[in-house]
């Protein structure tokens, strides 16, 4: 609220309580545009929330604050006019309206449509879904728990690592594992993300090529990270600069898959497969989300 001396123009008062952050910077902002603009300004901040009470105050040599502490009562509200409220006579609230018979009959009749209606749509069976009735099993639950807190261990080892697919092993394993070690650095580099820069420097990420008990090919290289951050970090990087130089055409980093994932994504391309011999060509290709398109597919599938 501004109160402008009359007869002193230049002169102006901002009430302003302090019921909020926000109220206050808005009528500091008036104040000091007002005392910049040539005024002498008065703001007055009757205290109503303690925790404001170190308010930064607007500055200007125009510019007045007054802090109003402990008085929020007597400034509101004199004697003279809590005994003038007291005297008012009371009024009473006004009587409900009642709805009309006019208006019962009209949502009668809308009502006695819609049964109708309802009654039409689901009396045709081709209408109704089938309901599947839930399992109330409490062995299959109790098991279904017992198996998510087995697994919770591998679901965040999973949630840590990242996944290189279609990297070429080389003749020896020390020749695979500086390869491997070369990759990683590059891709690190390429992010130019400082946090996986000092991880990687730090030897908190590693590398392994998985599953070990199969014979040098093209098997998979699943990098551990220190956090899921850290993992998404990495992931994020790589879609954003694209595929790096030392990248094969096939290669492409992707999150660690759950075991019920990989067994979908082993559905879907065999399900594809069997589609594009039955067509004769290269017609049908397995979903698969966008994480998992290499990077250097990514721009083209963007482009069309």
């Amino acid at each position: 609220m501004m109160i402008e001396d009359k007869a002193i123009q230049n002169k102006s008062n901002i009430f302003s309580p302090s019921i909020s952050a926000s109220h206050l910077i808005s009528n500091g902002r008036i104040a000091k545009t007002l005392a910049i603009a040539g005024h002498e300004v008065t703001l007055f901040i009757p205290e109503y929330s303690a925790g404001l009470n170190d308010f930064k105050n607007p500055e200007h040599p125009k510019l007045t604050v007054v802090h109003m502490r402990n008085i929020i009562i007597p400034v509101f509200i004199s004697f003279s006019e809590r005994f003038a409220l007291a005297s008012l006579p009371r009024m009473e609230p006004p009587p409900p309206a009642l709805a009309t018979q006019e208006s019962v009959d009209v949502l009668t009749k809308l009502v006695k449509s819609l049964h109708v209606k309802l009654d039409k749509l689901f009396s045709s069976p081709a209408t109704v879904p089938a309901v599947h009735p839930v399992s109330t099993n409490s062995t299959t639950t109790y098991a279904s728990v017992v198996r998510a807190i087995a697994d919770s261990d591998k679901i965040k080892a999973k949630s840590q690592r990242a996944v290189l697919v279609g990297s070429t092993e080389k003749k020896t394993p020390e020749e695979t594992q500086e390869h491997d070690e070369l990759i990683l650095k590059e891709i690190i580099l390429a992010t130019h993300d400082k946090e996986l820069k000092e991880a990687y420097d730090s030897g908190s990420i590693t590398h392994d090529r998985f599953p070990s008990n199969k014979p040098p090919g093209r098997r998979i290289v699943k990098y551990s990270l220190p956090s899921t951050k850290l993992r998404d970090k990495l992931l994020a990087g790589i879609r954003t600069i694209g595929k790096p130089s030392s990248f094969e055409p096939n290669m492409y980093v992707r999150r660690d898959l759950m075991p019920s994932e990989l067994d979908q994504e082993r559905c879907a391309r065999d399900e594809a497969r069997k589609r594009n011999i039955s067509a004769g060509c290269l017609k049908f290709a397995y979903p698969i989300p966008w994480s998992h398109v290499p990077s250097s597919a990514q721009w083209i599938l963007q482009a069309n």
